[in-house]
């Protein structure tokens, strides 16, 4: 078992190992079913928009992009977001994450794995087969939307330009937003998050937020003006602020 050991954490009782063989994503059909239900509730009591608009929301990892989506800022700064079917990426968290074995006390009383009684065993091979499926259910169901023109909202971490690209060739309106966040604050959002579903952030992976954020703030104003409209939003303070914003249509954006 040493050899397939990944990581225990002892914190949240639970290992990590790296075997296909011990479990793959246990549902299909559930992944399936629980992303197309999420998708199903978004757009209720939206339609289909002649001009619709597509909000993409730009950001370092826990820089608040899924609150951003549902606070009140953007739905008061950008004219028709009341009408956009809001679909928050993190949503693939859940389904992704399958539950892994239990380890029962009576199971390994006497054995070498008497000392993980009480611990969960994951798979990676489990976690990234489950992944994968949501994101390609998450993938149709956005593309599903834009076919219908359905006005959107989502979170991007990456393939921003081409995002853009695709949704103004579908003849969509669209605004790029990025969060202003203080690195030292996403990252502790960030790493809350991950703890909660009994993942880890490395020690290296968490001293390069200060020059994640430079380097994505850098690609945020190199595709701006892909954008029809793009806004910066200080989010460092309990309620976020509009900083900056500029707009190719007049009244698409409200200050």
């Amino acid at each position: 078992m040493s050899e397939d050991l990944v990581q225990i954490n002892d914190e949240e009782k639970i290992v990590w190992i790296d075997s296909p063989v011990l479990f793959t994503c246990p549902d299909g059909d559930a992944v399936r079913a629980r992303v197309a239900s999420y998708f199903n509730k978004q757009r209720t009591s939206k339609k289909k928009q002649k001009e619709p608009l597509a909000v993409l929301v730009y950001g370092l990892s826990g820089s608040g992009k899924s609150t951003m989506l549902s606070g009140p800022l953007l739905r008061r700064s950008v004219a028709g977001y009341d009408q956009c079917v809001i679909i928050d990426s993190a949503i693939l968290e859940d389904p992704s994450n399958p539950p892994g074995l239990q380890v029962r006390a009576k199971d390994v009383r006497g054995t070498k794995l008497g000392c993980l009684s009480g611990y969960t065993i994951r798979s990676m091979a489990a976690f990234g087969n489950c992944t994968s499926l949501a994101e390609k259910e998450y993938d149709e169901g956005l593309d599903k939307l834009i076919d219908d023109k359905y006005s959107i909202a989502i979170h991007l971490h990456s393939g921003v330009p081409e995002r853009l690209i695709e949704m103004r060739a579908a003849g969509y309106r669209t605004v790029l937003v990025w969060l202003e966040t203080n690195p030292e604050k996403a990252l502790d959002r960030a790493a809350r998050r991950a703890k909660k579903n009994g993942l880890f952030l490395s020690a290296d992976y968490q001293r390069s937020w200060p020059s994640l954020q430079k380097e994505r703030k850098r690609l945020f104003k190199g595709y701006a003006h892909l954008a029809d409209a793009w806004m910066i939003v200080d989010n460092n303070e309990k309620q976020a602020k509009l900083a900056d914003f500029s707009s190719k249509y007049k009244d698409l954006i409200v200050e």
